[in-house]
């Protein structure tokens, strides 16, 4: 087959080769179409009987081509631009050269006795409709070969007219046409829009059926769901009657020529079954369906019947139905991912939530751990009670972040309750709470019911008596245990915080009162007279501000800036005074002890750096284990 262009049309002649020789009969045949589509059918199918093809795409090419090479049978579809058929035969009529060719007519539209009529009175006597079937145009081809050429008359004022009138018609109806179509357009846009919007298959699916039935403009609709990840069983939607009477039988439907083809197109007039739609489903006189497909992945199909106000359904609405299904396809798919996006996000949001719980209670035993710790290098190491019993109290307040700790002894005749230890924002151990009756205020209560008394809510508490006090210095959280040895209540450990204390926190401190009340069964050392001053802030927020690491390393004799000044006051080999950076020196003439200086033994300050050294050991260790305590 050899292509060649001549005069803007496209000329192909064909022969045969292989052992097959052109027949005896071969003509030139111009085949005038504006759709390619249809001028490929007849060359291929004209093209077997050896004919010579030749090809334009309307009227006026046509009527130029005809004039080169003198076709002995011209094909025509009648509704072209530029020149329509009847224009086409009307010219050539009137050129004595090609008068007397034949002419086919093929056309969709023009069926009726009136166009038929036209048709031949100006010399065409075949029409082949479109669609045809092959055998139909071999037969009518042969058949206008076969016929001697005849020369028609020109054309008449009469046929003028008749023909205006009949493109008119014709373009009206194209014109209602290009308005339906328009019309479904817009539905077809609307409708995706709107589906995009839903995120609920199920409710998708609704609204799918129903706008489907009314762009078609069907009677019913149904369109089945298969999804094995979402349901592992067929989901039928219906528009149009109700579906409760085929659901029992959906299997029924699997052998159905819709689960195996895009579109489908069924007309009882017809020779093919009709589809096994699921029991149930009103009888049907057409029947029109179309996949519902992604890219890549089928989830169904969608099945309209009856169309209203015609017999079958037409190309156009085949093509519209086979648009909607893909739409559906990957609309859904698309809310399937975006559904698998949120559930996979929530499962993330839930680890990442479950691993920062674990890794703040991690951290919170490890701050317990170091708070434990030290309490029990000072429990163990000993000293004067006041001495001990202040380490706990600081070690409180730094490991815990509490606003002040403090550390009551029970009298020798069981009745009052006496400060011995204070650490955090007061650190005074005189004033109204250095001495509590038993059974008078928080401290007592604890201590006669030997009970703990725990509140993350101060405000609300009865016990407290100044609710303005914890308003203002933004009180949440209040620990009170009774500490208790043999039997025998030994004195209250309090602590107030800002913060809520978690269950962690309130089972160390438990513990931590536990220890210090077993720390009361052995004898404490005797502290000397100027062991602590009762003025003496060994954890003061001034020693804060300065900048120190670690609950010892706040004590004056461990700081920094400790130091022994030139003219210490030198009361024996056994005694060392301490003064911290920014602190007045002693008064020599009067020799008293000025505010915040210390005098201790050197035995306790050689205590404290080891308590210190054995705390920073502790905090490396667990550094080395990837787990950091949340100091402060």
């Amino acid at each position: 087959m050899t292509t060649e262009f001549r005069g803007g049309a496209r000329s192909e002649s064909s022969n045969t080769t292989g052992g097959r020789a052109a027949c005896r009969g071969a003509a030139t045949i111009l085949i005038v179409d504006d759709r390619e589509t249809n001028r490929d059918f007849l060359v291929t199918l004209l093209g077997y009987r050896g004919h010579r093809l030749v090809q334009a795409r309307d009227g006026r090419e046509a009527l130029a081509v005809a004039r080169a090479e003198r076709p002995d049978l011209i094909i025509s579809d009648v509704l072209m631009p530029t020149m329509d058929g009847y224009e086409l035969v009307r010219e050539i009529r009137g050129d004595p050269t090609i008068a007397e060719t034949r002419v086919i007519f093929t056309t969709a539209h023009y069926t009726d006795r009136e166009a038929r009529a036209l048709a031949e009175s100006c010399g065409v006597a075949f029409i082949l409709p479109k669609p045809a079937d092959p055998e139909t145009v071999l037969r009518v081809v042969d058949a206008a070969l076969a016929t001697a050429p005849t020369s028609a008359a020109a054309p008449t004022e009469r046929f003028e007219r008749d023909h205006l009138r009949l493109v008119t018609d014709k373009l009206g109806e194209k014109t209602a046409e290009l308005q339906a179509a328009n019309t479904k357009l817009t539905a077809l846009i609307e409708v995706a829009q709107q589906l995009a919007l839903e995120r609920n298959p199920r409710r998708l699916f609704h609204e799918f059926t129903r706008a489907a039935r009314e762009i078609i403009g069907a009677r019913y609709a149904l369109v089945c769901r298969s999804d094995p990840r979402m349901s592992p069983e067929l989901e039928l939607f219906a528009s149009g009657f109700d579906l409760a009477a085929a659901l029992p039988r959906v299997a029924e439907s699997l052998d159905s020529p819709l689960t195996r083809s895009r579109t489908y197109r069924w007309c009882a007039r017809g020779t093919d079954p009709l589809p096994n739609l699921p029991h149930g489903h009103p009888p049907v006189q057409s029947l029109l369906a179309a996949s519902i497909v992604s890219l890549t992945t089928g989830y169904g199909w969608v099945c309209v019947s009856d169309k209203i106000g015609f017999e079958t359904f037409s190309e156009d609405d085949e093509r519209i139905l086979g648009i909607l299904g893909a739409q559906l396809g990957r609309i859904y798919e698309n809310g399937r991912l975006y559904l698998d996006l949120t559930a996979r996000t929530t499962e993330l949001e839930a680890e990442v939530a479950a691993h920062r719980k674990s890794e703040a209670e991690l951290s919170e035993r490890a701050r317990l751990a170091v708070l434990g710790a030290d309490i029990g290098v000072t429990l163990t190491r000993g000293g004067p009670l006041a001495v001990v019993l202040h380490h706990c109290a600081a070690a409180l307040v730094w490991h815990l972040d509490a606003a002040f700790a403090r550390i009551w002894t029970l009298n020798a005749d069981g009745t009052v309750l006496q400060l011995q230890a204070s650490a955090g924002m007061y650190t005074h151990l005189d004033g109204a709470h250095s001495r509590v009756r038993v059974g008078a205020l928080k401290i007592g209560t604890i201590a006669a019911s030997r009970q703990p008394h725990l509140t993350n809510d101060v405000l609300n508490d009865p016990l407290v008596s100044d609710r303005e006090w914890a308003r203002r210095e933004g009180m949440v959280a209040f620990a009170g245990y009774p500490l208790i040895v043999e039997g025998q209540l030994v004195g209250v450990m309090a602590m107030f915080a800002r913060e809520a204390l978690g269950p962690f926190v309130l089972e160390a401190l438990g513990s931590v009162a536990h220890e210090i009340a077993r720390r009361f069964a052995r004898p404490f050392d005797r502290a000397p007279a100027a062991a602590r001053h009762p003025h003496d802030d060994l954890h003061s927020p001034a020693v804060r501000r300065r900048g120190s690491r670690g609950p010892y390393r706040r004590l004056p004799r461990a700081c920094s800036g400790a130091r022994r000044g030139p003219a210490a006051d030198r009361r024996g080999p056994g005694h060392a005074r301490v003064a911290c950076a920014g602190e007045r020196p002693v008064d020599r003439a009067s020799g008293s002890r000025q505010p915040h200086q210390v005098g201790l033994r050197r035995h306790h300050v050689a205590r404290a750096a080891h308590a210190a050294q054995h705390h920073h050991r502790v905090q490396r260790s667990l550094a080395q284990r990837r787990v950091r305590p949340a100091h402060r």
